[in-house]
């Protein structure tokens, strides 16, 4: 009987020690917060760019949440023979100038055209913007 009362002693220890962690707090440090880079563009973010010729667009970012880090630009959905140079905004830079290219082939726009422009960064939630853009003749 002793034996058998030490098990079901020994049992409802264990479970009051379980039950009283339950409800422990961790003192593990917590995980830090996301942080998040927003993007905006100059010139009220339109462009003009002329076949055979380069532009420049200002990308403005706006880092928050203690995020510090470098962010990769990126452009989609240009207009036909229209492309981007890879931009990389550092974490000590508050802007960059995303370089596009129209290639002298590059059909001439008849109405601005819309592209979005997009950042990206290691552990950072981003946003995009959208840039309209024309090709003109030379």
């Amino acid at each position: 009987m002793s034996r058998h009362f030490s098990r079901l002693s020994a049992a409802m220890l264990v479970l009051f020690a379980l039950t009283a962690c339950a409800g422990a707090e961790s003192t593990e440090p917590e995980e830090s917060q996301t942080g998040s880079a927003s993007i905006s563009l100059g010139n009220q973010g339109q462009a003009t760019v002329v076949a055979g010729r380069t532009t420049a667009v200002t990308v403005i970012v706006s880092r928050r949440g203690g995020f510090t880090g470098s962010l990769s630009v990126s452009a989609t959905a240009l207009p036909t023979g229209v492309t981007a140079a890879p931009l990389t905004i550092t974490g000590s830079q508050a802007s960059g100038s995303l370089i596009l290219s129209a290639a002298s082939s590059a059909p001439r726009t008849r109405s601005p055209e819309s592209a979005t422009i997009s950042a990206s960064g290691s552990g950072v939630t981003t946003n995009s913007s959208t840039l309209t853009i024309s090709v003109t003749a030379p």
